[in-house]
């Protein structure tokens, strides 16, 4: 089952700034990290109860891009899966 995915403004606003900060480093690098955070937002849609919660309230989770040091923090509601953020690993936590 396919889950819908949403993304924040601030999580796209945050998403936008790496992709500019890595561009700024290396010419195609911001599209790396955009490619990256697609794949995961991909898998996200397809199983999103296969990440760990990161509260103990179990209500939100999270999910480390592989190659860059950022996370996607997110929650179900139903079928929808809510992307609240995607945060630099060195960030002063969400929770």
């Amino acid at each position: 089952m396919k889950f819908t995915l949403f993304i924040s403004v601030d999580a796209r606003q945050e998403a936008m700034e790496a992709y500019h900060y890595y561009e700024d480093r290396r010419m195609g690098l911001g599209d790396e990290f955009l490619d990256d955070l697609e794949g995961h937002y991909n898998k996200l849609a397809s199983n999103p109860l296969a990440y760990s919660f990161m509260d103990n309230s179990k209500v939100v989770r999270d999910v480390y891009l592989r190659r860059f040091p950022f996370i996607i923090v997110f929650v179900i509601i139903n079928l929808e899966v809510n992307i609240i953020s995607v945060r630099h690993t060195a960030r002063k936590p969400i929770m």
